[in-house]
């Protein structure tokens, strides 16, 4: 194996912080190396790429994504969104052995990507149905809203006329007794 040489001012930087954390000089610099060795490649490569596209270097990206996390984090808990709150990017699911292990990689960039979505999504919606009361909306803007069915514009739609039709004539079965409901359940396993 090739000997891996590393900068005199890079050392005396992890020097510092293993005498500051009173840990193993040899064991930081294990964990250092082992945050890019663990890397899923695909994301080390957009990482590098969007590092060269900032002209900043790898570890500056890395840094700064990082304080960007735990700086939202604290900004909810400064305006009040405290309480318990699930840690997403922590996840883990359980092997076949028991065995816990951490989901990472693509399957935790598809995971986290769905949730920040649904989030981002229903802050739109929040912003576009305040925003409607007082001003009107982009076409746009109000389709996304008659596809997340929500607001003045979702309920001003055709879309929504048609459902609402559909609803009663569902009701006027119902309430008529020409239709019967069957809720399936389970057999009682007693």
């Amino acid at each position: 194996m090739k000997e891996i040489r590393v900068k005199d001012t890079i050392t005396a930087k992890l020097n510092l912080h293993a005498v500051d954390m009173k840990v193993d000089n040899d064991e930081l610099a294990e964990q250092a190396l082992r945050v890019i060795a663990d890397m899923p490649r695909a994301l080390l490569y957009r990482l590098l790429l969007f590092a060269e596209g900032v002209d900043l270097p790898l570890s500056t990206v890395i840094i700064n994504t990082l304080i960007s996390d735990w700086a939202r984090y604290t900004a909810q808990g400064e305006v009040g969104i405290t309480g318990p709150r699930m840690l997403h990017e922590y996840m883990s699911a359980k092997t076949p052995d028991g065995k816990r292990h951490a989901i990472t990689g693509r399957d935790l960039f598809k995971a986290l990507r769905d949730i920040y979505k649904q989030e981002i999504i229903d802050l739109r919606i929040a912003y576009l149905v305040e925003r409607e009361k007082n001003a009107p909306l982009t076409e746009a803007e109000s389709q996304f809203l008659i596809d997340n069915r929500a607001g003045r514009a979702w309920r001003d739609s055709p879309l929504y006329a048609e459902e609402q039709k559909t609803r009663a004539e569902i009701q006027k079965h119902i309430d008529s007794g020409d239709v019967e409901i069957i809720v399936d359940q389970e057999p009682n396993k007693s």
